[in-house]
């Protein structure tokens, strides 16, 4: 491979392997893949690094390929030089400047994507699985792999090939996948918490802070239209001074080539900026810019024949482009200024092609923008109407389906509370004779001497047990089946509270859970119905003693939110499964060998009856916490 005249710039197969190993170890570290499917998706980051580095050590297998498809436009180009591997240097040229400006931004780039890493493994590494919010995930959901996206864009600017610009898509769609799971699991184990989080932190792309406030990323608040004219207007601009390398130049006009290819990649850079930091001004910036694209347009004419260049048809494009996003107004300025500015090519560039031809250019410049903004005006037309219609449609059918699912739970609730209380009645007078009759067998036996009387007393304290968690269930049904109507009435919510967990706090002790109170005390007096709402913190409390180990703890919590109070209870169990969450307040749904599946279903009842809601999250320490959110209405705040 290392013949004369070639420099020995390729064949090093141990840098190859020193270099990936390097990277694939330091993503390693900040990654961390445990399961099958990050261990897939790091597959595909490996495979990346190791084509990067194999051409650019290895065998330079892109610019081989190339070579032979340009061979008559570099017929002195070495492929296996190592100097010729540089694909922008090799087809844009530039030299030692250009070189350096890559260099620059695509380290730039890799240094900020790993820092990026590092910081966002640093918040999770001292939250030992607590959700994070704060740092660098008050920016984006996911640092880590954000940070990762950088490296590779890095990479791909600095040594692109063949094999890494077909991977990064793939890099990029396995990795996305890979966080929606992650954020399905999330969601799972942290709850309204996390669903809270997503919709005000962005995955990737930061949204920019503005004043006080954070405003959307510049993705979301972009016009989606805006946001492909965009990218569409800067492709065909790229795709046109990429062409320069496989078109002939005039030789007075190839020193220009490098400060030409700067600059453009300088105003593009600073249009994508400005709209990254501005997309409400998106339409006044395609204004503005739309000169600078037909004097970049033009110059390129003039490099390359004036009147006899082929790119001459990027003006067509360029009109074509204005016309459907801006309409027939801008689409025929833009067909004059094109106009204008190849005839002035075709003068620069002796002796020019017949004014007959530059006229027809010129009239279907015109025509373009015409036709195209028309069109464009009443399809644009067409579509908001249709929007329109639609949104109203979507509207009405998610009244109808909400109206629907409404009365189906409607006439579930009510036919199981029909049984439920049919149940009850039929029970409840049975379960009160039985009781009778075994606290009277209980007298006789207390009465009675005999070897056998402890034992039949033990017998009897067990019925006894059993008839009153009979009598206890039956009431329940009850409740469930009659829940009444709130009667809020202006009374202290602490002072209740403190009598509740009084009242729970033997059985508590009983089964070796500390049950602790956390009163707000700047909660005002304010409405609600005393007995119900004690009846649903009761239910809470009582499920979280159920949860919760000997030697842990429940903590019943208030806190003043506003315009509301919430009441949360904690406890120190071993969290809700995700499979049970989406049927945590569906009436008779347990996990539990003995419970009625009511308690959680009845809390909710009353919390709506007082217009608030409850809601569930599995706490970062392990152990669920339900939480009571009710309105301040009719708050004495004297």
């Amino acid at each position: 491979m290392h013949g004369e005249g070639i420099s020995f710039g390729y064949g090093f197969w141990s840098l190859v392997v020193v270099n990936a190993a390097i990277f694939v170890l330091f993503a390693l570290s900040f990654l961390t893949p445990l399961r099958r499917r990050e261990w897939r998706s790091f597959g595909v980051f490996t495979a990346f690094v190791v084509a990067l580095f194999t051409e650019m050590y290895g065998f330079p297998l892109t610019i081989y390929v190339l070579t032979a498809i340009l061979g008559s436009r570099y017929p002195v180009l070495n492929p296996f030089s190592h100097a010729s591997g540089h694909l922008w240097i090799t087809l844009l040229g530039g030299g030692a400047w250009m070189s350096a400006v890559i260099h620059l931004v695509s380290n730039g780039l890799m240094l900020a994507g790993l820092l990026l890493m590092g910081v966002g493994w640093r918040r999770i590494h001292k939250a030992r699985g607590e959700l994070v919010t704060g740092g660098v995930y008050a920016w984006v959901r996911h640092p880590q792999y954000a940070g990762l996206f950088l490296i590779t864009v890095g990479m791909l600017l600095q040594w692109p090939t063949i094999i890494t610009v077909l991977t990064w898509p793939v890099l990029i769609a396995v990795y996305y996948r890979l966080a929606r799971r992650e954020e399905r699991e999330a969601e799972a184990r942290f709850g309204d918490a996390y669903a809270r989080y997503r919709a005000s932190v962005p995955m990737f792309v930061p949204r920019i802070v503005l004043g006080r406030g954070v405003a959307p990323s510049a993705v979301e608040r972009l016009d989606p239209e805006a946001l492909t004219f965009a990218v569409l207007r800067g492709l065909a601009m790229i795709g046109g001074v990429a062409a320069l390398s496989i078109a002939p130049l005039r030789p007075e006009h190839q020193i220009h080539v490098g400060p030409l290819l700067g600059a453009f990649i300088a105003y593009k850079a600073a249009l994508f900026v400005l709209l990254f930091f501005r997309p409400q001004r998106a339409r006044p910036i395609f204004l503005a810019t739309l000169g600078a694209d037909l004097g970049i347009v033009f110059v390129l004419v003039w490099f390359t024949g004036g009147g006899e260049s082929h790119f001459y048809l990027l003006f067509s494009v360029l009109v074509a482009l204005n016309a459907y996003h801006f309409g027939p107004g801008i689409g025929v300025l833009a067909a004059i200024l094109s106009a204008d500015l190849m005839a002035v090519a075709n003068i620069l560039v002796a002796p020019g092609v017949p004014w007959a031809h530059i006229g027809a250019r010129a009239a279907l410049f015109g025509l373009l923008g015409l036709a195209l903004g028309h069109i464009a005006s009443r399809e644009r037309r067409a579509r908001a109407e249709a929007e329109r219609f639609n949104a109203e449609l979507r509207e009405a059918l998610a009244s109808l389906e909400a109206a629907t699912e409404r009365a189906v739970r409607a006439e579930r609730l009510a036919a199981a509370g029909r049984v439920s209380a049919r149940m009850a009645h039929e029970v409840r007078s049975p379960i009160g004779a039985i009781g009778l009759n075994v606290e009277m067998l209980e007298e006789i036996v207390r009465g009675c001497p005999g070897p056998m009387m402890g034992d039949a007393g033990d017998l009897l304290r067990g019925i006894r047990a059993e008839v009153r968690r009979l009598a206890g269930l039956t009431d329940e049904y009850l409740t469930f089946a009659r829940l009444p109507r709130a009667r809020p009435q202006e009374d202290s919510i602490n002072e209740m509270l403190e009598e509740l967990v009084a009242f729970v706090r033997p059985e508590a002790e009983q089964r070796g859970v500390m049950l602790v109170q956390e009163p707000d005390l700047l909660i005002p007096l304010f409405s609600f119905d005393r007995d119900l709402l004690r009846r649903a913190v009761l239910n809470l409390a009582k499920n979280g003693l159920e949860a919760t180990p000997r030697g842990g703890w429940v903590l019943v919590a208030t806190r003043l939110d506003g315009r509301w109070v919430e009441v949360a209870v904690t406890d120190t169990g071993s969290g809700i499964e995700a499979r049970h969450s989406p049927h945590l307040f569906e009436p008779f749904f347990t996990t539990k060998p003995r419970g009625t599946g009511l308690g959680l279903a009845i809390a909710r009842q009353i919390a709506e009856e007082h217009g608030g809601t409850l809601a569930w999250a599995n706490a970062p320490d392990g152990g669920a916490r339900f939480t009571l959110r009710l309105p301040l209405k009719g708050a004495d705040h004297d």
